[in-house]
């Protein structure tokens, strides 16, 4: 992929972005759910494109930093399905502590 290809992405994931700021802003028990299942499926996303292609996530090295790129040919190269999977895992558990309520509040927190 090169650079184009990323814009129309980019400029939807933004635009999602602010409007559940609004969201959040107006309306905060709302905003929590819709994170939560932002979050939840993000997390089912990443496991399944990682256990399907994990090459994909390589793609990205062209638009990253230098020390970044130097991670991603690195240790990411290396170990692409434990480190998304692991990230999977974590935006999964964030999201079901977002649509907890109570108790739970504090380790969505440190989670997110």
């Amino acid at each position: 992929m090169n650079l184009p290809d990323y814009w129309f992405p980019y400029v939807i994931t933004h635009a999602v972005t602010f409007i559940l700021i609004i969201i959040c802003y107006k309306w905060p028990k709302i905003g929590k759910v819709a994170w939560g299942i932002i979050f939840i499926l993000a997390g089912i996303f990443n496991i399944f494109m990682v256990l399907k292609n994990p090459d994909a996530y390589l793609d990205y090295r062209d638009l990253a930093v230098d020390f970044y790129k130097l991670f991603i040919d690195g240790v990411f190269n290396s170990f692409t399905l434990f480190i998304v999977s692991l990230i999977g895992a974590g935006q999964i558990l964030v999201g079901i502590f977002l649509l907890k309520k109570g108790k739970l509040f504090f380790s969505e927190f440190l989670a997110g």
